[in-house]
């Protein structure tokens, strides 16, 4: 997550890490250090999100466009 906290919102949801884009911000690429862990072009489907949560338990994440659709990486 880049470090203007401003263009998107952090919330805690069972037990997961939920980064929520504002609407005006389009995020192309996710990076933990060096390692790209997400990028925009890696499904034409998800181009375009809105949500990254970071499930602690399983320590995985999730791209989602919305609240309903899910890609699991």
């Amino acid at each position: 997550m880049g470090k203007d906290m401003s263009c998107y919102n952090v919330s805690i949801v069972d037990l997961s890490y939920r980064f929520t884009f504002k609407d005006s911000v389009k995020c192309n690429k996710i990076k933990l250090g060096d390692y790209e862990l997400w990028n925009h072009s890696d499904d034409p489907k998800f181009a375009d999100i809105k949500i990254l949560s970071l499930d602690l338990p399983t320590n995985s994440f999730l791209v989602l466009k919305n609240l309903i659709t899910a890609q699991t990486n």
